[in-house]
């Protein structure tokens, strides 16, 4: 039996699909045009990709979270060649010769908003997140100063006693298990890296490698959170303003905590001079830009 024709219902429906279609259908429109054109108008277009990377900076972040993104990096550098297309903005460039062309001394190359990223929690800016050229290059006087050869020359003993600390316990493990023993290297580069970086930059070390990574602080949980949150934070700069609500609360402990461990070992180290042996803050409070004659370091 055939239902009489509702002029009303018929009447209700036609206007919520024409309000559908008013709301979503610009939305749509403006989405299906940027796909268009970041896949075949966009100065980046000639440069191959994963497909999802072209139109989205959605899948770099995904295997950021995920935390496998060097290891996709590789592959797709592999498939594609040295240059590739990471997102719809951005390439991966895996040549050596490229450094000195975009970081080079005397290029004019602007760091992009990403850098606002890897700021300090009070968006202080150092040497790494620094975009401002005049201020940058200011840095990098005073840095390239105290980087000369004669004075690296004078901080290797540090590099040599913890190479051989660690190669020490290695061998003491190593005996104890019978010969054999599997290592998760990467940890323990980075208990050397940061033992190194301690006496260099604080005049102590974090003991990481007599520890098994135990710290006052976790200092490699802390680098970890400040460089995924940094990657995915500086792949949508306009988010940086609600990163205080958006970031995962450990990530900002993690940070906090590594920030306020810093300045006091810093602190201490001001207050005191160490005699024989020079480190890099020996050299750092010491420096001053060539061209200006100013100071880097500003003691309170």
């Amino acid at each position: 039996m055939s239902h009489p024709f509702d002029f009303t219902t018929a009447l209700h429906l036609f206007e919520e699909w024409s309000l559908a279609h008013l709301v979503f259908g610009p939305i749509l429109f403006y989405f299906v045009t940027l796909c268009v054109y970041r896949i075949f108008f966009h100065p980046l277009a000639k440069f191959p990709g994963p497909f999802l990377s072209k139109i989205t900076p959605l899948y770099h972040t995904y295997l950021t979270i995920r935390g496998d993104r060097h290891l996709v990096l590789e592959k797709y550098h592999k498939k594609y060649g040295d240059i590739f297309r990471m997102g719809p903005n951005e390439l991966s460039i895996a040549d050596a010769s490229a450094i000195k062309e975009i970081y080079g001394h005397g290029k004019r190359l602007l760091k992009p908003a990403f850098y606002d990223a890897m700021n300090t929690p009070a968006h202080q800016y150092n040497i790494f997140s620094e975009r401002n050229i005049a201020k940058n290059s200011r840095k990098r006087r005073i840095i390239s100063s105290v980087m000369a050869a004669k004075n690296m020359v004078q901080m290797e003993w540090v590099m040599i006693e913890k190479t051989d600390l660690l190669c020490e316990k290695m061998r003491r493990e190593i005996k104890a298990e019978g010969g054999s023993k599997i290592y998760d290297i990467s940890s323990y580069l980075d208990f050397l890296t940061f033992d190194i970086m301690g006496v260099l930059c604080f005049g102590k070390s974090f003991q990481m490698i007599e520890n098994d990574g135990a710290c006052e602080v976790p200092v490699l949980d802390a680098i970890h959170a400040v460089g995924r949150s940094g990657l995915i934070f500086g792949s949508y700069p306009f988010a940086l303003k609600f990163r205080d609500w958006l970031e995962p609360k450990k990530y900002i402990v993690d940070r906090y905590n590594f920030v306020m461990f810093s300045l006091k070992n810093l602190e201490e180290r001001l207050t005191r001079e160490i005699e024989g042996k020079k480190d890099f803050l020996s050299f750092l409070v010491r420096a001053v830009d060539p061209e200006s004659s100013q100071s880097h370091c500003h003691r309170r």
